[in-house]
């Protein structure tokens, strides 16, 4: 499947919504909206994050993270530079 893969770190208010007969979970809040704005950058086989993201060593370790052009999205005041996941060569294993 060509999916690409948009995620942002922040807080989100999650909850049930709808009809009590047919209730549905969502999550919704800035970070919510900004991760499904990356997602729509991303084309197949992308993974495309946000700053926040970028920001955790584990990610880096294991990651090259290239810049991308900011970009003003919808119902965002301010430009998000979105950043492009690359699987980093792991190191052989040991013995």
């Amino acid at each position: 499947l060509g999916v690409g893969i948009g995620l942002n770190y922040g807080e989100a208010v999650v909850g049930l919504v709808g009809h009590e007969d047919h209730p549905s979970l969502t999550a919704v809040g800035h970070t919510v909206v900004v991760s499904q704005r990356l997602q729509s950058l991303a084309a197949g086989g992308q993974v495309i994050v946000s700053e926040g993201v970028t920001s955790f060593r584990s990610v880096q370790e294991y990651f090259a993270i290239e810049p991308r052009e900011p970009v003003q999205m919808k119902g965002i005041s301010l430009p998000v530079r979105p950043y492009q996941v690359e699987m980093r060569a792991l190191p052989a294993p040991n013995g």
